[in-house]
C-alpha cells in the first residue's frame, strides 16, 4: 500500500552519512535506495509517495521505506 506525505530532506552525517526525509508530522523516513541527486539538498521541501519496506535494518535513524516518487514543492 502506498502512502503520501509532505516534508523536507535532511542529511545525517552519522552511520557513514545518508539522506532521509522528515514528514510534516515528525516521522523520520529513510529511503532504501537513497534519494535521486536532484533531491540531495538539505531543507528542500518535498512531496513524496512511498511504500512500507520489508528490508530489515539496524539503522539508528528512521523507518526504512521504498520511495515510489518524489517532487519538489
Amino acid at each position: 500500500m502506498a502512502h503520501r506525505a509532505k516534508g523536507r530532506v535532511v542529511y545525517n552525517d552519522f552511520e557513514g552519512g545518508f539522506w532521509g526525509l522528515e514528514t510534516e508530522d515528525g516521522r523520520k523516513l529513510r529511503p532504501n535506495d537513497g534519494l535521486p541527486d536532484a533531491f540531495r539538498v538539505s531543507g528542500l521541501n518535498v512531496e513524496f509517495e512511498y511504500g512500507e519496506s520489508s528490508l530489515f535494518s539496524f539503522s539508528m535513524w528512521g523507518e526504512n521505506i521504498d520511495l515510489v516518487s518524489i517532487h519538489k514543492i
